[in-house]
C-alpha cells in the first residue's frame, strides 16, 4: 500500500513538473526571458526522468538516453541558469539562433515523452500478450551452438581489431590527436578491417543467446578494453558508449529476472564509484590530449567543467541554424539518413553498381563538400582552415531533422525515438535476431544528441554485418546438424 501511494505521489509530481514546465517555458518565450526558458526545460526534463523511474525496468533505456540528452543539449543552459550566468550571451550567437536551439530541444523533450507514453499505454492494453520468451528455439542445442560459433568469431575479430588499432597507436605515437583526423590513412589490407568490424556484431549475437553471467564477463571486458586504443588516440566516445552498453546489458538481464543476480552489491558499488571518476577523468582528458593547462582544482569543478564542455552541442544547434543556408546544396542531399546514403552510394555496393569513389577518412574537402555528413559539411562552412586542420563541431539529430524536414521532422523523429526506447526492452524478450538488432543499436544510439540521427542504424545496410550474421547462424546450423556434436553441446550446456 505504501509503494502504491508512493507511485501515485511520483505521478502527481511528474504532472506538476510537466504543467509547470510548459507554463514557465511559454512565459519565457513570450517575454524573451532565457532564464525562464531554461527553468521550463528543466521541469519538462524532470517530468521525463520521473516518468522513467515509475517503471524503471521497462524504461531504463529512455532514462539513459535522457542522461546523454542532458549532457550534450541541456547542461549549458541549465547549469548556466543555476549558477547565475548569462549563458545566452556567452555563446556569440544571435538571440534568434539561441531561441531556435531552445525551441527545438524542448520540442524533442516533449515529443519523446509523448512517444514513450503512447507506446507504454499500448503495452499496458496488450500486457497479456507480452510474455517473456528468452529461450525460444525448439532445440537447446541451437542456442549452445550459436554461443560457441559467435564467441569464436568474437575472439578472432578481437585479434584483428587490436591489429587494426595498433596501427593507429603507432601513427599517433609522436603526433597529436588532431593529426589523426587530418593525416591518418590505414595501410592495412582490407580483410583486416573487415574481420575487425565483426567485433561488435559477434558480441551482440553472443549476448543475444542470453549466456550466464560468468560466461559474459570476459567478452564484455574485452569489449571495454577495445575502447582504450581510441582513448589513447584522442577519442573519448567509445569508452563512454561501451561502458553504457555493458551497464545496460547487466541491468536488463537483471530486470528479466534470470536465475542469477546480475546487479549485486559489487556492481552497485562499482557504478557509484565509476560515474564520478569517469566524469572527472574525461574532464581532465580534454586538456591533456590538447596539451592545455587544467582550469579547475576541485572534483566538483571538474564535473561541472565536463558538462559545460560537452554541452557545446547546444551551441552547435544555434550555429547550425544560423549557417543552414550556407551548407552545400546537392540533389538528394539528406543528413538524417546521411550515413546510410553515403554507405550505399560510396561503399562497396555503390562503387560496384554506380562507379562511385569511396569517401576518405578524416577531415578533407571530399567529405566537406560531397558527403551527406552534416558534421563535415557544417564544420567546413564555419571553420574552413581549422576544419582541414582537424577541428570540428560534430552534429545533432535535432539539427539534421530540422534541416531535412523542418519542425515536423523533429516531432516525428522524437516521437519515434521515445516509443523505440520502450520497444527495445520489449523486443529483447523476443527472438534472437531482434535481440541482436536491439543490442547493436544500443552500442551507439546514446550518442545521437551530438551525432548523426541514424548513425546507430547504419550497420543494417553494411555487408560486414550480414556477412557476420551468415557466419554465426550458418555455423550454428552446421554445428547442430551433426549427431556427433550434439553430445558435446549437451555437455557444454551443463558447464
Amino acid at each position: 500500500m505504501v509503494a502504491y501511494s508512493m507511485k501515485n505521489i511520483m505521478k502527481i509530481i511528474q504532472y506538476v513538473c510537466f504543467v509547470a514546465g510548459v507554463i514557465t517555458w511559454i512565459c519565457g518565450w513570450c517575454i524573451f526571458g532565457f532564464d525562464f526558458l531554461a527553468w521550463g526545460m528543466l521541469l519538462i526534463f524532470l517530468n521525463n526522468i520521473i516518468f522513467s523511474f515509475l517503471h524503471l525496468k521497462e524504461r531504463i533505456i529512455f532514462l539513459v538516453f535522457h542522461g546523454a540528452f542532458f549532457t550534450f543539449l541541456l547542461s549549458r543552459p541549465i547549469l548556466g541558469t543555476l549558477c547565475g550566468d548569462d549563458w545566452w550571451n556567452s555563446m556569440s550567437q544571435s538571440e534568434e539562433n539561441v531561441r531556435f536551439a531552445v525551441l527545438i530541444v524542448t520540442i524533442s523533450l516533449v515529443s519523446m515523452f509523448v512517444g514513450a507514453s503512447l507506446f507504454s499505454a499500448y503495452l499496458k492494453r496488450n500486457e497479456n500478450n507480452n510474455e517473456r520468451v528468452l529461450h525460444s528455439p525448439k532445440k537447446e542445442e541451437y542456442i549452445i551452438a550459436l554461443q560457441i560459433v559467435s564467441l569464436l568469431v568474437f575472439v578472432i575479430a578481437a585479434i584483428f581489431f587490436f591489429i587494426q588499432e595498433s596501427e593507429k597507436l603507432v601513427f599517433i605515437w609522436q603526433k597529436n590527436y588532431l593529426d589523426y583526423y587530418t593525416g591518418f590513412q590505414s595501410q592495412l589490407p582490407n580483410y583486416i578491417h573487415t574481420f575487425a568490424g565483426f567485433l561488435p556484431y559477434s558480441l551482440c549475437v553472443y549476448l543475444a543467446t542470453m549466456p550466464t553471467k560468468k560466461h559474459t564477463f570476459i567478452p564484455l571486458c574485452i569489449y571495454w578494453i577495445s575502447s582504450l586504443p581510441s582513448l589513447i588516440v584522442g577519442l573519448r566516445n567509445p569508452l563512454i558508449l561501451n561502458s553504457i552498453f555493458i551497464f545496460l546489458y547487466y541491468f536488463l538481464r537483471d530486470a528479466f529476472r534470470d536465475k542469477e543476480k546480475w546487479i549485486g552489491k559489487i556492481e552497485k558499488a562499482l557504478l557509484v564509484v565509476a560515474i564520478p571518476v569517469i566524469t572527472i577523468f574525461m574532464s581532465l582528458y580534454t586538456y591533456v590530449r590538447s596539451d592545455l593547462p587544467i582550469k579547475f582544482d576541485t572534483p566538483l569543478s571538474a564535473i561541472k567543467e565536463f558538462f559545460v564542455s560537452q554541452g557545446v552541442t547546444f551551441d552547435v544547434i544555434a550555429m547550425g541554424y544560423g549557417y543552414r543556408f550556407n551548407l552545400p546544396v546537392r540533389p538528394g542531399r539528406n543528413y538524417t539518413f546521411g550515413g546510410i546514403i553515403d554507405y550505399i552510394l560510396h561503399g562497396r555496393i555503390g562503387q560496384f553498381l554506380f562507379g562511385t569513389e569511396g569517401l576518405p577518412d578524416g577531415n578533407n574537402l571530399t567529405n566537406a563538400l560531397e558527403s551527406n555528413s552534416l558534421a563535415h559539411n557544417m564544420s567546413y562552412v564555419i571553420k574552413r582552415d581549422d576544419y582541414l586542420n582537424g577541428h570540428g563541431w560534430g552534429s545533432s539529430y535535432l539539427l539534421e531533422n530540422y534541416i531535412d524536414f523542418g519542425f515536423i521532422g523533429v516531432v516525428v523523429f522524437s516521437v519515434i525515438l521515445g516509443a523505440l526506447f520502450l520497444l527495445f526492452t520489449y523486443w529483447l524478450r523476443k527472438n534472437i535476431m531482434l535481440r541482436v538488432l536491439v543490442l547493436m543499436s544500443l552500442t551507439s544510439i546514446f550518442f545521437i544528441p551530438r551525432a548523426e540521427a541514424t548513425g546507430w542504424l547504419t550497420f543494417i545496410v553494411t555487408l560486414q554485418f550480414w556477412l557476420c550474421m551468415a557466419i554465426c547462424f550458418g555455423g550454428m546450423f552446421s554445428l547442430s546438424k551433426f549427431k556427433n556434436t550434439q553430445k558435446i553441446l549437451r555437455r557444454i550446456k551443463r558447464l
